[in-house]
């Protein structure tokens, strides 16, 4: 018997931790009320219009955000849809996704039952005759003929919705019945079988289906309603309130709000019954507002800068200038574009040279609410993330401990660095002046970062193992939207 080679070469390889992703600032979630998604799953993740029409109709508002967001150019990749609870709503059984789907086995059945339980009181469901189905949607119909509460087949599964609504509602998974022939496991129905209850839910103020969606799923970036939430007075589930109430959302994250608005009040100077004048008033600059007679223009233009990759070169955009596939130019006159923009409102125009008759549709003016343009608020937030999410990770997989030195610390400068480095490259900065403790100073690199000295430290902030302060200068690009030339002609 030989000896293991351990004995004179033993070698140990360790596998380092996963790093910490960077946020995507690509992501966009539409935010709807349509039954489609159950309340307990909220959100749904989507790559291509075909997808969302597997799940929505062609005439659902999720739907027709969703093909405008998917008709931009380039196309962008990733689409979330989430429902808010914008009424009270039931309590519901969402089965398992192994039910019977084999329609003879169901046609074979003429009494079909099962128990269960509504807020506490016991249900016999009984007599479901599926002799005639053809379907499962017929399945699930002959059901709801047998239950007070409602049951839908949504291709994988079945939901059972009970009566009563908000946070007190109720449901049970389903049980064996005393008598007929018991159908609870043909539906998946059983405790046993990966289903899920959940309780009622109470009607939802915008900030309270934000959080809830936020707390399921929080990698989207910006966000979007479905029509009724718009404007003023759209409907009485709709007003100025909820876009005020989702505009300060967003303030407070790393979101962005993006808002459709079909208020011709936008138009009239002076005016301050818009929606855009309220936002521009309250200086929100984590909301966009596009005016538009078409549904969402806002999601196209939230779309076109999705495709962004700030890991390339020379990728950077100004969102003026954009086009919104699938929508048509809203034909302004100079006085209604100057007051839209009075307000901070973006508009889709037409514009052109008289002499040639030629127009063309762009994006005017790539504005936040508070005047702020879009591209530097975007471009700021992936800087920071970019910054945090690269700085943990140095900490995080390092196999030894970063020394609380000046060389420590400038390890850490350097990752700070490379984030720096790359807003130059992708062109969200340049080189150029900047003022620094009231002189100008010309940034060559286009950054500059400042680093303190471990000796000059506080002894608590020695003992709490915090690193000496590191901060940075940087020169942002910006990007050209006006240009005014003068010449002499000289004979």
């Amino acid at each position: 018997m030989s000896l293991d080679v351990n004995r004179i070469v033993d070698v140990q390889i360790s596998v380092s931790p996963l790093a910490l992703q960077r946020a995507g600032f690509g992501i966009m979630n539409i935010i709807g009320k349509s039954d489609i998604i159950p309340i307990s799953e909220r959100l749904r993740s989507y790559n291509s219009i075909s997808e969302v029409a597997a799940d929505f109709a062609a005439t659902d508002e999720e739907y027709l955000a969703a093909s405008i967001f998917f008709s931009q150019i380039p196309k962008p990749t990733t689409l979330y849809v989430s429902r808010r609870a914008d009424v009270a709503l039931p309590a519901s059984l969402l089965t398992g996704a192994n039910a019977e789907t084999t329609i003879a086995t169901w046609a074979a059945i003429s009494d079909g039952a099962f128990d269960i339980d509504l807020d506490t009181v016991e249900e016999n469901v009984t007599g479901c005759d599926f002799s005639a189905v053809t379907d499962m949607d017929g399945v699930a119909a002959e059901i709801a003929s047998n239950f007070t509460g409602a049951c839908t087949w949504d291709g994988l599964r079945f939901i059972l919705n009970g009566t009563s609504t908000g946070a007190t509602a109720a449901i049970t998974f389903a049980n064996a019945p005393a008598a007929g022939t018991d159908i609870s496991g043909l539906m998946d129905a059983l405790s046993t079988d990966g289903g899920t209850v959940n309780d009622g839910v109470d009607a939802e103020t915008i900030s309270e289906s934000l959080d809830a969606i936020e707390a399921v799923n929080s990698k989207w970036y910006g966000f979007s309603f479905t029509k009724e939430v718009r404007d003023a007075t759209v409907t009485s589930a709709g007003t100025s309130a909820d876009c005020l109430d989702a505009a300060l959302w967003a303030e407070a994250r790393i979101k962005t709000f993006w808002n459709n608005s079909s208020d011709a009040n936008t138009l009239v100077t002076g005016n301050t019954s818009s929606i855009s004048y309220q936002l521009e008033a309250l200086d929100y600059s984590r909301t966009a507002t596009v005016y538009n007679a078409g549904d969402y223009p806002a999601v196209s233009l939230f779309a076109r800068g999705a495709t962004v990759d700030f890991a390339g070169t020379n990728t950077a955009i100004t969102y003026k200038f954009k086009q919104l596939p699938g929508l048509s130019a809203t034909d302004l006159s100079a006085s209604q574009a100057d007051a839209a923009t009075t307000v901070n409102a973006n508009y889709y125009a037409e514009f052109g040279t008289q002499l040639s008759g030629d127009s063309v549709s762009i994006l005017a003016e790539g504005i936040m609410a508070n005047g702020r343009f879009i591209d530097e608020v975007v471009g700021i937030d992936w800087l920071q993330n970019s910054i945090q999410t690269d700085v943990f990770n140095y900490l995080f997989q390092s196999t030894t401990k970063i020394p609380q030195t000046d060389e420590g610390a400038s390890g850490i400068a350097q990752v700070v660095e490379n984030s720096l480095t790359q807003a130059v490259t992708n062109g969200l900065a340049a080189a150029g002046n900047v003022v620094i403790d009231n002189e100008t100073v010309f940034l060559p690199k286009g950054y500059e970062i400042f680093q303190s000295l471990v000796e000059d430290q506080s002894q608590a902030d020695r003992e709490a193992r915090k690193a000496p302060p590191i901060g940075f200068v940087i020169k942002g690009a910006g990007a050209i939207h006006r240009v005014t030339i003068t010449g002499t002609f000289v004979r």
